[in-house]
């Protein structure tokens, strides 16, 4: 199941959008909770998504409880395939139906679910809903 937030987010940037100010993008979402418009920063949140020093990569996934056993089964399988693989990066999974997970995703310019990002130490690396993409990417930077 995909779900499309793009919609959602059109429509609460169309109602604060203000083309005069310089600081409001179509390129940077603003959501409206209790009257207040809070600007989300795509930079700070992809901060939030880096990897710790144990680690090389971390697999965020976003969506919805209903793709977690799925998502969770293939990446488990394919991390336990090697060695390299289970020291080269883990898995992050953020639930869509929790607020603060979707302010994440929106913030991060993510509208359909589910999806997939691969974060370095650097930033996001690779962006998909497809796991055989993430299998090769990181087969490709992990093995030796």
């Amino acid at each position: 199941m995909i779900l499309n937030l793009q919609p959602y987010i059109h429509k609460k940037t169309e109602c604060l959008y203000d083309q005069k100010n310089p600081n409001h993008s179509s390129h940077s979402p603003n959501l409206l909770f209790a009257g207040c418009a809070v600007t989300v920063n795509k930079d700070k949140a992809t901060q939030r998504l880096l990897p710790d020093e144990n680690w090389i990569y971390t697999v965020h996934v976003f969506a919805g409880q209903e793709n977690y056993t799925l998502i969770g089964k293939e990446l488990t399988r394919f991390q336990n395939s090697s060695t390299d693989l289970q020291k080269g990066f883990r898995v992050q999974f953020w639930d869509v139906g929790v607020e603060n997970h979707t302010k994440r995703a929106i913030a991060l310019g993510l509208a359909n679910f589910p999806t997939i990002l691969i974060v370095d130490k650097d930033g996001i690396v690779l962006e998909t809903q497809d796991i055989p993409t993430i299998e090769r990417y990181l087969t490709s930077h992990l093995m030796k």
